[in-house]
């Protein structure tokens, strides 16, 4: 009789460990990301990291960006400067009305003061809004950007961008499309 027990009780441990490793898997692990204002399906070999990502608080304001920054899996442990390629999602509540019309030839002519090439600008639908995006180069530390622009009818500002050092950018830019078709904007009053 006890050993009937203990064989049942050894397999439900067994079954018990397996079962906390399966789980602990990345293929197990669910790849929707949600934050403040939107949500995200992380494609495959990608890993948002809590290093990189932070909550930033505006002194006398109300106002709070959130970044969070997705690696390519593998690459999590190493420092900013290192890494292969990073995708970011910066996204805040604007304290006033703003339109990216007006905003657009000022963050262009940042990025060119900041010493950039600017190769390629446009317009493109994300998640049915209307997103401008900036194709630039640093040559300093040899680093390829897309950058894209969104603000919503509510005032949320959002901000995806992929950057990656530019003997690897065709390499990482799949994952990224994937990111940018799966961005969803979700209505937050706040």
């Amino acid at each position: 009789m006890y050993e009937v027990i203990k064989k049942r009780l050894i397999w439900f441990i067994v079954i018990l460990i397996f079962a906390k490793y399966f789980s602990s898997l990345e293929s197990f692990q669910s790849r929707k990301y949600k934050a403040k204002g939107y949500e995200v399906i992380v494609p495959a070999g990608w890993k948002h990291s809590k290093k990189y990502s932070k909550k930033i608080k505006s002194k006398n304001s109300y106002q709070e960006t959130y970044i969070a920054v997705f690696v390519p899996v593998g690459q999590e442990r190493r420092k900013e400067g290192e890494l292969e390629a990073k995708i970011s999602v910066i996204s805040m509540k604007l304290e006033s009305a703003m339109w990216l019309e007006d905003e657009w030839p000022g963050i262009i002519m940042a990025i060119r003061r900041a010493g950039m090439k600017v190769i390629d600008k446009g317009e493109i639908k994300i998640d049915t809004k209307i997103s401008k995006w900036v194709f630039f180069h640093d040559k300093r530390a040899k680093i390829l950007t897309i950058e894209f622009y969104i603000i919503t009818e509510n005032n949320m500002f959002f901000k995806l961008q992929y950057s990656t050092q530019d003997t690897k950018f065709k390499d990482y830019r799949q994952g990224f499309e994937k990111f940018k078709n799966n961005f969803k904007i979700i209505f937050s009053i706040f």
